[in-house]
């Protein structure tokens, strides 16, 4: 039950999150204090990630119908509902891509992937030592700790190493206080979904 909540929310972050890269890239490709060729590289990896992110949540269907005796996403109540841990995650996001200085952009977009990937070192050593061989999740959890995936989150570091090295100290503290920020959101993303925790009805007058 708890997976299934985290699938259907995800496909709803995961749009805002490509949402999010895309307008991040938009914003770097028009950083006058970076070479041309150097912002549009780092503009084209940014869309390039939108567009992979797009095709993840493209992929959550069939995820969602493996672990729901067949059903699909749509066929959840909670489809239909962007959740509140969800919102405030996705909205914090578009506010620091938007209106942030582009390396507090990335900084918050970061841990959405790096605390997968230490989530996946972790499942694969596991899964090694035959603790996950009985998983049901198993195949799922497998791609976060492969070595593709890895070497992906290090690209994304190294952007936000080299648009940081652009900035100031006050810039970097910003830095560090988003990518802190977006870590809690993914935990309660997670905790979210582990306690069931939706909108609290409201009461309309009579």
């Amino acid at each position: 039950k708890a997976f299934l909540f985290y699938v259907v929310q995800n496909v709803h972050y995961l749009a805002g999150y490509a949402a999010s890269l895309h307008a991040l890239a938009g914003r770097v490709a028009t950083m006058s204090n970076l070479p041309l060729e150097e912002r549009k590289r780092i503009a084209k990896r940014l869309h390039g990630w939108a567009k992979d992110t797009d095709a993840v949540r493209e992929s959550l269907d069939s995820v969602y119908a493996a672990h729901a005796a067949g059903k699909h996403l749509a066929d959840d109540p909670l489809f239909k509902t962007i959740e509140p841990a969800t919102l405030l995650y996705i909205n914090y996001e578009a506010l620091c891509a938007k209106t942030s200085h582009p390396a507090v952009g990335i900084a918050a977009l970061l841990p959405c992937f790096w605390v997968y990937d230490g989530l996946g070192q972790v499942f694969v050593k596991a899964q090694k030592k035959s603790r996950l061989q009985k998983n049901p999740f198993a195949d799922w959890i497998a791609g976060y700790g492969s070595p593709e995936y890895s070497a992906e989150v290090r690209q994304a570091l190294g952007i936000a190493d080299e648009l940081a090295a652009e900035t100031d100290e006050a810039v970097k503290a910003e830095m560090t206080s988003a990518f802190l920020t977006a870590c809690r959101m993914e935990l309660h993303l997670m905790e979210a979904a582990w306690r069931g925790l939706t909108w609290e009805p409201v009461a309309m007058p009579r």
